[in-house]
């Protein structure tokens, strides 16, 4: 499969979780969630990766700095939006950049679109 981009949404405050850390650096069997996000994302081809960061954009982007200097597979670059319930926005930023993946797979597997 051909190299590809993820876009993580990762602005979540985590407040429900009763917790002051950002909801994507919540504790998953010892681990955080984003980085079961985005082992994930490495073992299926990704090898970019935009983290859509809100609330603790300074921890996560902290966070995944540390592991992007361990870590040479994996592109990530951090995108920053005030609004961090505005999921819909956050997609629009990046419509563009997904629909050249679709056009991508598109092409690789011949789908059309019956749209």
């Amino acid at each position: 499969m051909n190299n590809f981009t993820a876009i993580i949404l990762a602005a979540g405050a985590g407040t429900r979780m009763k917790s002051n850390i950002p909801k994507a650096l919540q504790k998953v069997c010892g681990r955080s969630m984003i980085d079961h996000v985005i082992d994930t994302a490495k073992n299926v081809g990704c090898r970019e990766i935009i983290v859509v960061t809100g609330c603790g954009k300074e921890q996560v982007e902290d966070q995944l700095s540390k592991r992007n200097q361990l870590d040479n597979d994996i592109d990530i670059k951090y995108c920053t939006h005030g609004d961090t319930d505005n999921y819909q926005y956050k997609y629009q930023l990046h419509k563009d950049h997904l629909m050249d993946f679709v056009d991508d797979l598109e092409e690789e597997y011949e789908i059309q679109n019956k749209a």
